[in-house]
């Protein structure tokens, strides 16, 4: 039987879900609660066309601990005026007339699911995302402070911050990846410091640079002067001629006592001590001192080193004890690197398009995707960022600042070039193609390429929508190609799939 819920009985239900329940009798101490109790979720219980209760919720909404909090009204009697007024307060869901605990209930765990996949994330006390938020408390007593990194031949990065490392009670270096976590969620400003090479093997930064020799990879190497006898002309190291004080040409077995009249200096060259073949310059390897890996110096891993300020979301984590995910859109909205989000594009496209039909201009657009994406996150994990960061370089440097970037879907990029028709467009896709073929790769068994479709306004398409679609059965057609081609509308796909 259906029956008004009081604040007793409201509790009872939560409690049956395993919710701690704090009760706080005014709204004084209610948003005081807020700010160091941090709940999932916040029910009051109101009379709808109560003012003072309307002001509360408003109060909760402008007060920064509750702006962002998932909060419920259970009301008195049905009044739509009333209900509307509290939606537009910022209320997510207000339960009037005659409610059940079961209905109370199912209501409360929708919420609660539906806010914690909005990626806001409220830790307990034991979690790693409790300690960042614990970190930033007390990073925000001094807001001007600035976390700078210390050299360490205990870390794996070569750098350790010792002020995180302690708080998150990590070995060195570990607390990066924490420090890391929290300027992607733009509660930490980076600064650049230093870049630092790191084995494709295991990620350590203990590199050992070698001069090899070129035919048999030995480091067993030195840098030796040449001479030449004049008499038969033999050419060899200086060691060679040398006999007690004197030198003494081991082809001949001539004196030769005078420079420019018996011999001469023919300057430094390299020697395999191994084989005794002379070279004019070595090439060079890396070992890694703590896997023992052997690679050549451009398939290193590169990583950059940052000093960190805490930024005004970081403060605002601080206050209100939230930490909250940043959505891929948010990171993607990259104004230095002109890559922005789906729904960013999807309004400029329209507006460049009425451009183009206005001026009659040309149109193109083109997807992009990087082949093999998900199986290279899955085999290298991490370490694929630096990768996808040099694409993302790549693509900024061989497009114009006219041209538009953007994510069209999770693996895939969308490229609006105004003014470029097919064959323009067509040639930066190839060019970018080829581009990206030159990046260093994480490890030099992994071959990394994208595909392209292009299509263009006015010839092939008449509207956005069929713009994109003219542009997707391209870029369908270059992935049933194999891969690393760029296909355009109404011609054969340019460019080779990789052997």
């Amino acid at each position: 039987m259906k029956a008004s819920l009081e604040r007793d009985q409201i509790g009872q239900t939560l409690e049956g879900l395993g919710v701690k329940v704090l009760q706080d009798e005014t709204v004084k101490e209610a948003l005081e609660s807020l700010r160091y109790k941090r709940p999932d979720l916040v029910i009051t219980s109101l009379e709808l066309g109560d003012a003072q209760g309307a002001e509360a919720v408003e109060k909760l909404r402008n007060d920064v601990s509750g702006v962002l909090l998932p909060l419920m009204v259970i009301a008195g009697a049905a009044d739509t005026v009333a209900k509307v007024r509290l939606f537009e307060l910022g209320v997510d869901e207000v339960l009037s007339g005659e409610i059940s605990q079961e209905e109370l209930s199912a209501r409360v765990k929708m919420m609660l699911k539906r806010y914690r996949k909005l990626g806001a994330v409220l830790p307990d006390a034991e979690s790693v995302d409790r300690k960042k938020i614990t970190f930033l408390q007390g990073w925000s007593a001094d807001a001007s402070e600035t976390l700078n990194p210390e050299s360490s031949v205990e870390s794996r990065l070569g750098y350790t911050y010792e002020k995180a490392r302690e708080h998150f009670g990590c070995a060195p270096g570990a607390e990066i990846e924490h420090l890391e976590d929290l300027a992607t969620r733009m509660c930490l400003e980076r600064k650049f410091f230093d870049r630092i090479h790191l084995c494709p093997q295991c990620s350590h930064c203990a590199i050992n640079f070698r001069e090899i020799s070129p035919t048999t990879k030995s480091p067993d190497i030195s840098r030796v002067d040449m001479l030449h006898h004049f008499k038969c002309g033999h050419v060899a190291p200086i060691r060679d001629f040398i006999s007690g004080l004197d030198y003494v040409c081991p082809k001949c077995g001539a004196q030769m006592r005078h420079i420019g009249v018996d011999y001469e200096r023919l300057g430094e060259v390299y020697v395999d001590n191994e084989t005794g073949e002379t070279f004019n310059e070595p090439d060079t390897d890396c070992v890694c001192l703590a896997c023992g890996f052997v690679t050549d110096p451009d398939h290193l891993l590169q990583r950059n080193v940052y000093t960190y300020t805490i930024s005004e979301r970081g403060l605002l984590a601080a206050e209100t004890g939230y930490l909250y995910e940043v959505s891929l859109d948010a990171v993607l909205m990259d104004h230095d690197l002109q890559i922005y989000n789906p729904s960013y594009i999807q309004r400029q496209l329209v507006i460049e398009l009425e451009r183009a039909r206005r001026y009659k201009r040309h149109l193109s657009l083109a997807l992009v995707r990087l082949d093999q994406y998900e199986s290279f996150l899955e085999q290298y994990g991490e370490k694929s960022k630096q990768y996808l960061t040099q694409v993302a370089e790549t693509i900024k440097s061989n497009t114009r600042a006219s041209d538009l970037i953007a994510r069209h879907e999770r693996n895939s990029i969308i490229m609006v070039f105004p003014e470029t028709d097919l064959e323009g467009a067509r040639s930066a896709c190839e060019k970018l193609r080829n581009e990206v073929l030159k990046l260093k790769s994480p490890r030099p068994d992994v071959q990394l390429t994208i595909s392209c479709g292009v299509s263009t306004f006015p010839e092939k398409a008449k509207d956005e929508q069929a713009l994109l679609k003219s542009a997707a059965a391209c870029f369908a057609k270059s992935q049933a190609m194999g891969g690393n081609v760029v296909v355009v509308a109404g011609m054969a796909g340019a460019g080779t799939p990789a052997s």
